[in-house]
């Protein structure tokens, strides 16, 4: 996004113009309802990944090569690492016993 002259230039990524707003009471009002088109790929491993229940790729394969799950394609492992199972796998240190500060007093 580039400001200048009271007009807002939206540019992709590689550099090509994709619209340009001008500023009106203080505000840029984009009309998004043009001839724009948006794609987005979706990724099967991770559908059937989150599906059934963060499953790890390997367990995947192996329910798809001895056909336990109807309509579950190849799945190929990807080094991406899902941030879900990420928080999942973190573990904290206990808290420490009787270590805790203590009113001896109300008040």
């Amino acid at each position: 996004m580039v400001f200048k002259d009271k007009t807002c230039e939206i540019f992709y990524t590689n550099g090509t113009k994709l619209l340009s707003v001008k500023m009106k009471r203080k505000s840029f009002l984009a009309n998004m309802l043009t001839d724009l088109a948006y794609t987005s790929t979706v990724d099967p491993g991770q559908i059937w990944h989150k599906r059934l229940g963060h499953f790890h790729y390997a367990a995947l394969n192996y329910m798809h090569k001895n056909e336990l799950v109807q309509n579950l394609p190849y799945i190929e492992f990807k080094e991406e690492i899902c941030e879900v199972c990420e928080l999942g796998k973190q573990s904290r240190k206990s808290f420490p016993k009787h270590k805790a500060w203590r009113a001896e007093m109300l008040l």
